[in-house]
Formats: C-alpha cells, sequence, structure tokens
C-alpha cells in the first residue's frame, strides 16, 4: 500500500482492521470528515476540510474556509486542560527551496507574534511565537528535536504545527486540509523518515495542520509496484499558488483562533 499522510485515505484503504472510526459534519458550510484511530503510530483525531480547490484565488470562499479551520482546532483542544494556552508556538516544517514542499514557510511568514521583542503582549491574547524548522536534512538538526528544545525555551502550552503533506489521490491535491492532534514525522510522506513530533514527545498539547501538495508517480502513471516512478513525487501544475493561497489560508486560520478561541481573561 502506497503511503499516505491522509488519514480519510488510510481509513478507506483499511477500515477492516479496526481501530478507525469515521463521521461526517458540517461546520461553515463545508463537509469536515472527523476522525479517530485509536491504535498504533498514527493514534489520535483527525479533520479534514474539504475545502475545494486552494489554488485559485476566491476571496469569499476563502475566508469561510479560514473559519471553518480556526472552528476545527478549537474542537479538537477543547477537552484539553490548559485551554486557552498562554503561549503559543507554530512551526513552519518542510523545505523552502522545494515548491511543494515549502508551505509550512509560507504560513508562518504570515502567522501573527504577539510577542515581539522589545514590545509588549498584546492584551488578552496569547504569547505567540513562531520559528521555520526546516526538514532537518540540510541543517543537521533533527525537526523533531529542534522543535521540542525551542517548546521548551518559550515554555509553550500548545504547538502547532504546519508542513505539506502526500495523498494518494490526485482529487485531493490543494483541495483538503487536515488537522490532527496525532502528531506528525516530517517528511514521513516522501519516503524521509525522521523522528515524531507529538504530545508524547513534546509533554504539550499539539496540533499538526497540511495541504497535500504531492502524489506518487506510481499513482499517476498506473505503473506496477516495481517500477522506477515509485518514488517520483508528482504535484499540480499551479503549486506556486497552491501553497502562497494555501499558506495564506491556514495563517489565516491559526491567527483567528489566537483572537476568537484563545482569549486571556
Amino acid at each position: 500500500m502506497l503511503r499516505s499522510d491522509l488519514f480519510c485515505e488510510d481509513f478507506g484503504a483499511a477500515k477492516a482492521t479496526g481501530g478507525r472510526v469515521m463521521n461526517i459534519s458540517r461546520i461553515h458550510g463545508f463537509d469536515v470528515l472527523f476522525g479517530d484511530h485509536s491504535d498504533g503510530e498514527r493514534r489520535g483525531r483527525y479533520a479534514t476540510l474539504e475545502c475545494g480547490n486552494l489554488y485559485t484565488e476566491n476571496g469569499s470562499s476563502h475566508s469561510d474556509t479560514v473559519h471553518a479551520l480556526s472552528d476545527i482546532f478549537a474542537q479538537l483542544l477543547q477537552e484539553e486542560q490548559k485551554f486557552p494556552p498562554k503561549r503559543i508556538l507554530t512551526v513552519g516544517l518542510g523545505n523552502e527551496d522545494v515548491t511543494a514542499d515549502s508551505l509550512g514557510g509560507k504560513a508562518v511568514d504570515r502567522i501573527t507574534v504577539t510577542n515581539s521583542a522589545g514590545s509588549e503582549n498584546i492584551k488578552g491574547l496569547p504569547e505567540t511565537y513562531v520559528i521555520k524548522a526546516g526538514t532537518g536534512a540540510s541543517g543537521g538538526i533533527d525537526s523533531a528535536e529542534l522543535v521540542k528544545s525551542i517548546a521548551g525555551l518559550v515554555k509553550a502550552e500548545l504547538v502547532i504545527c504546519i508542513d505539506a503533506l502526500a495523498a494518494r489521490s490526485v482529487e485531493r491535491l490543494g483541495s483538503v486540509i487536515q488537522v490532527s492532534n496525532a502528531g506528525i514525522s516530517p517528511g514521513s510522506g516522501v519516503s524521509r523518515h525522521t523522528s515524531t513530533i507529538s504530545r508524547d514527545t513534546l509533554g504539550v498539547p499539539m496540533l499538526s495542520v497540511g495541504i497535500p501538495t504531492v502524489i506518487s508517480g506510481r499513482m499517476v502513471l498506473s505503473e506496477s509496484s516495481d517500477s522506477e516512478t515509485d518514488e517520483t513525487l508528482f504535484t499540480v501544475a499551479a503549486v506556486d499558488s497552491l501553497v502562497k493561497l494555501g499558506g495564506a489560508v491556514i495563517a489565516g486560520a491559526v491567527n483567528l483562533f489566537f483572537m476568537a478561541h484563545c482569549r486571556i481573561i
């Protein structure tokens, strides 16, 4: 079975094995697939927002997507004891030199930082911090270890990780956004095995947010399992627009989440 970062695709392919539950909700006019995975490495809760294509300009639709995504963040965190969090670290994962993998960096460039050096925190909002953790391969420092260290340094009570994902279905490229509290292994969708960033490794709640930007060559070309195209990754022609607009939507949702759901009295 080909690797996918999307719970909804794994659910459809392996639901008979048990440990998986899925239901559909309607949020701000969008279908959202909520799933629970009760065993294995991907144990946790997942939400897949079916938002339509994210690589064309559509201000009204994208605004609705921002509001829906912000509400999903709150739903996945509503049972946490420390909610709202007082300090939040948002992490951009991925290689910014590779367009299809630059979603995390594009998003965190637009995140509002309320605790800038030399300025007071905005009253009523949590302290927010951002970092770009990259892939770990270029800098020689494992992304998970870097995130853990920075989260400890700023005493984060919530970590939000943003990364590009891999899908099995061409139709899902740039048309869904996945949110999860189950942790993330940067690069796992493209066979780069790194440590996991999760609640267990960080010691605090975390959310991963991503949009599928790539699919394997085998799925596109319908080749056999031993084909040389197995490890080749394909993306949409408008990938520049996808990571730009997708990053803006995710950043907008994170910023709205700070303001609408994390007010500190």
